[in-house]
């Protein structure tokens, strides 16, 4: 769902690669085809149960898909997830930490419960996974919690700071948002084994970092007023990141924290063990409703209409898992009829690197729960093949 009011930058260019249609007024998309389909794989899943959630949070993965992190229970306000000041502490927040058998057809065993007022953040690997903790006196927390005990290491924890919307990158390099309690506006900050750097604000807000696979490239979205903007710099140090911003408009009135989030919600790689030779990034746009993805030195390619967020597939950076409100598919960004339907209904994927061709599928359930399935993509055989 778009907030309404949120309006397109006059004159942005969306350009995608030369297999994808232009639209009447003069974006570059890539639609889903209804026939004509030329995919070399073929899609595998398996349900494996149902779990307890929030009825909101995608839970995290660990890197080989044996370990899902799941927010239960309480479900957080908009304010909380924003970062806004006055929200007080997550009293009765939960997560739970599921043994994923890959041997087993068991439905996920609860291993561990983390029941310190945390919520779930927005990345993992293969130490554990990120937590945040708004404290009653407005600050913020951000620890690392253990797959094993669910043991949680506070790795930004300052009395009169709000710490947010942090993101693991490789080799233990950690991106995340922060300003004092009271202010306004947030400055991107940048750990790298001890190297901490910063860029202040001046009249933005920093949002949402996400590492983008190669090492050292870093997306986040900067709201400027009510424009929004995605930005992407590399991350090796301060001057360096300085010196290579490059920008994205997204939207040039009505937007907000709120709509940050929306653009950011699945899409980004939650995986730093994901590894890519394609600085690139997967968003929802906010104000093309559909989503899209950005390589810096190109223009953005719009994904198919009604799609709600999109995965670059970790095995071809020339691919994503794109979710649509009734199917996941899969699509070639390059092959204008290269693609593939997964599995009918809303359905949100994680990657894993344990097997590169392994996915986790969350599906919500009528009932409340959140469906669990492991999808496996499998070569095309010649039958296959005569058979399409």
């Amino acid at each position: 769902m778009q907030r309404a009011g949120v309006r397109d930058p006059a004159g942005t260019e969306h350009v995608a690669t030369p297999a994808a249609a232009r639209t009447p007024d003069g974006a570059f998309t890539a639609e889903k085809s209804v026939a004509d389909r030329a995919s070399a794989v073929v899609a595998e899943v398996h349900a494996r149960g149902s779990i307890e959630w929030d009825q909101f949070t995608v839970p995290l993965v660990n890197p080989d898909g044996t370990l899902l992190a799941v927010q239960s229970g309480w479900l957080p306000a908009p304010e909380m997830m924003a970062a806004e000041d006055g929200t007080g502490a997550p009293i009765g927040a939960q997560i739970d930490i599921y043994l994923l058998d890959p041997q087993s057809q068991d439905e996920p065993s609860v291993q561990t419960q983390i029941a310190e007022n945390v919520l779930l953040g927005r990345s993992a690997d293969a130490r554990g996974f990120l937590v945040e903790a708004p404290q009653e006196d407005g600050s913020r927390w951000i620890g690392l919690a253990d797959w094993g005990a669910g043991i949680i290491q506070w790795l930004v924890q300052s009395p009169g700071t709000v710490a947010a919307f942090a993101a693991l990158g490789h080799e233990g390099a950690l991106a995340w948002s922060q300003r004092r309690v009271g202010e306004l506006s947030f400055d991107l900050v940048v750990d790298r084994g001890g190297d901490r750097w910063s860029l202040p604000g001046d009249g933005r807000s920093w949002l949402l970092p996400t590492w983008s696979g190669t090492g050292n490239g870093l997306f986040a979205l900067a709201l400027e007023g009510e424009s929004l903007w995605l930005v992407h710099l590399d991350a090796s140090d301060l001057a360096t990141a300085r010196r290579t911003i490059r920008r994205l408009a997204l939207a040039d009135t009505g937007a907000d924290v709120q709509v940050a989030l929306q653009c950011a919600a699945i899409s980004a790689s939650a995986q730093p063990s994901l590894r890519s030779s394609v600085d690139q990034l997967a968003f929802h746009h906010p104000t093309r409703h559909r989503a899209a993805v950005w390589r810096p030195r190109e223009r953005a390619l719009l994904l198919d209409t009604g799609s709600l967020a999109a995965v670059i597939d970790p095995a071809n950076s020339d691919y994503a898992l794109v979710v649509g409100e009734k199917s996941l598919f899969r699509r070639s960004f390059v092959h204008e009829h290269d693609e593939i339907d997964v599995v009918k209904g809303l359905t949100l994927p994680r990657a894993t690197t344990g097997d590169a061709r392994k996915w986790i599928l969350f599906s919500p359930a009528r009932d409340g729960r959140l469906n669990i399935s492991v999808l496996h993509f499998l070569k095309r055989s010649p039958i296959d093949e005569e058979d399409s």
